[in-house]
């Protein structure tokens, strides 16, 4: 197991290298001039000079991007080319907002999901079950922008029932459970029933596959039946494409998060970049865009282990 992990962590090295210079190249070859967003449109040419030169933006292009690397690598990712303030500290003041968002909503989705699906999968032709496959559709049909208007104009104080705040601004939890709470409901709801009904399908589809395999019948019929069936022999063979699908969601779920904070208003990092790519901030998007590939490459690290504790037999498959 060790070897294999080492093998990994090399792996995503090399990952992040070649993000890292997709990344700045990408940025590079946007249309635009990042010293004169800095220098101001009324900017002398003697003064875009010295903003090139102070952005190193004089120095050849491989230059560039290695002097960029390494300032990278100790946490420096520039300056906001808004606000002048540093990106690292622009990215630290969102960044609880969407994480508080995206666990809170991670969370009730597996809260969802899990019993949805178990039921489904165990019961397949059960008319119950036909009405959680309903949920699943409809989840997945109405787009998270469209669901997250409805509930705004449905349940906020401004045009619906009253219950909930139009726009959601970001408290934390643990010093003001009920504030933060009460601000979430919406963003939290719209990203939990949509990831719930991906997640309540795949778990659905695998419990009752493995449910009707030769290994299950045999445990059956030497008496081993009940709770003790379920958890103990269909859960773990159905739990890997289980943790694959939600390895990927909590990976993809950071596109999600942009379209809910734009639509609550929620000031989050999703925001944030929608902010960053009309304010045309090139070390803004270049460090949101890194710390996505990040989370990504880490999350699938993170699956490849959950792979091997669940299933030993990975790990001499892989070897």
């Amino acid at each position: 197991m060790r070897a294999l992990l080492i093998r990994r962590l090399g792996q995503l090295v090399v990952v992040l290298i070649l993000a890292s210079v997709a990344v700045w190249t990408l940025v590079y070859l946007l249309p635009g001039d990042a010293a004169q967003a800095i220098a101001g449109p009324t900017a002398t040419p003697a003064q875009l000079a010295a903003a090139r030169e102070r952005l190193g933006l004089d120095q050849p292009v491989v230059t560039q991007y290695f002097t960029w690397l390494g300032h990278v690598l100790q946490g420096d990712f520039g300056l906001s080319a808004q606000n002048h303030f540093p990106v690292s500290s622009v990215i630290a003041a969102r960044l609880p907002a969407t994480l508080q968002l995206t666990v809170i909503g991670m969370l009730l989705a597996v809260l969802i999901a899990a019993p949805l699906g178990l039921f489904a999968g165990l019961r397949p032709k059960s008319r119950a079950t036909a009405l959680v496959h309903l949920y699943c559709s409809l989840s997945l049909a109405v787009p998270m922008f469209w669901s997250g208007l409805l509930f705004v104009l449905a349940f906020s104080r401004a045009t619906g029932l009253g219950w909930f705040p139009a726009i959601s601004t970001y408290s934390n939890i643990f010093a003001s459970p009920e504030e933060s709470l009460a601000s979430l409901a919406g963003p939290v709801l719209v990203l939990a029933l949509f990831v719930s009904g991906i997640l309540t399908r795949f778990i659905s589809d695998s419990v009752e596959s493995v449910a009707s395999t030769e290994y299950i019948r045999t445990a059956r019929s030497k008496g081993v039946k009940g709770a003790r069936l379920v958890f103990r022999h269909v859960l773990r063979n159905a739990a890997i494409p289980v943790v694959t699908i939600f390895g990927l969601q909590l990976a993809s779920v950071l596109g999600g998060v942009v379209v809910i904070e734009a639509v609550f208003n929620y000031q989050g990092l999703g925001l944030l970049s929608l902010q960053a790519v009309e304010q045309r901030d090139y070390p803004v998007i270049q460090a949101l865009m890194l710390l996505v590939v990040t989370f990504f490459v880490v999350v699938n690290l993170l699956v490849d282990i959950l792979y091997m504790v669940i299933d030993p037999r990975v790990q001499l498959a892989t070897a």
